[in-house]
């Protein structure tokens, strides 16, 4: 439950919601309800080896640099992703910075 605190606390807020429309706002509000919420979803993936579909799939969106629109070399294409993924590869994240940092 810690990790998972732990990590809702490192989502950066203002950013856009992927395909399930979750914010990362709504899960800071209350940190332990989520953490609650979260915890059994995240022991079966780490038990079954499986993360659900849908987190694997990206809204892919297009955002113009400053410029003009018309030029298509100024065009990023960056992918809006689930926000309860981004959360249980931040506890994985942070469980792999803490083995790499003890062999360096």
């Amino acid at each position: 439950m810690i990790e998972i605190k732990k990590a809702l606390k490192e989502l950066h807020n203002g950013k856009a919601a992927g395909a399930d429309s979750i914010i990362p706002e709504i899960m800071k509000v209350d940190l332990d309800i989520t953490a609650n919420m979260l915890h059994p979803l995240f022991e079966r993936i780490w038990m079954e080896g499986e993360m659900p579909n849908d987190w694997g799939c990206g809204l892919l969106v297009k955002i113009p640099k400053k410029g003009d629109t018309a030029n298509c070399d100024i065009w990023l294409g960056i992918t809006l992703l689930s926000v309860p993924s981004k959360v249980f590869t931040r506890v994985l994240l942070n469980r792999i910075k803490e083995h790499v940092n003890l062999r360096l």
